[in-house]
């Protein structure tokens, strides 16, 4: 027959305490969750336009060699046309690798309308080229919105055509 000693033994108050925190942690959460405010969302809309960018307004900020690439920051002006429509001030940077790959990351903000409401967009965009002078392709999303578009959301793709960039996605009205 063995003996137990004392340490083998697990003391019954640290149990009981650790049990009660966890309850506790369970019971908080259960309070949080269901005090969350109910968020309202209406369905997700179809919208489709046009990007077009000023290069007589392209100013190129600042350009850095970094291991066989280059980075290239700057700003312009683009105008968008279609369902949602408005004239952009445009801070991007552009990476051109060393392969002839393009990298674009882009941030606009955009005074916009849509379905007859107005106020500001912050959208970013990402996309990629094979080469320059090549077909670009890369995906939008809304950062934040203000005005009557406050609680917009959406998402899309953009591309290229003949005369600048056609885009395309899904937007929605969120409230809390």
């Amino acid at each position: 027959m063995s003996r137990k000693l004392k340490s083998d033994t697990v003391p019954a108050r640290p149990l009981k305490v650790a049990l009660f925190a966890v309850l506790m942690a369970c019971m908080l959460a259960t309070v949080f969750v269901v005090s969350m405010p109910t968020v309202r969302a209406k369905t997700f809309t179809t919208v489709e336009g046009k990007m077009v960018w000023d290069l007589n307004t392209l100013q190129i900020i600042k350009a850095l060699p970094a291991n066989g690439n280059t980075v290239l920051w700057g700003t312009t002006t683009v105008y968008v046309t279609g369902d949602f429509a408005g004239t952009a001030t445009d801070s991007w940077k552009e990476t051109l690798i060393s392969t002839g790959a393009l990298n674009l990351w882009d941030v606009m903000v955009i005074p916009a309308s849509l379905d007859g409401k107005s106020g500001t967009v912050k959208m970013l965009l990402e996309g990629r080229a094979a080469a320059p002078g090549s077909h670009w392709t890369g995906e939008w999303v809304i950062l934040t919105a203000t005005g009557d578009l406050a609680g917009l959301h959406g998402f899309g793709i953009w591309w290229t055509t003949e005369v600048g960039y056609d885009f395309s996605g899904e937007v929605r009205f969120v409230q809390i």
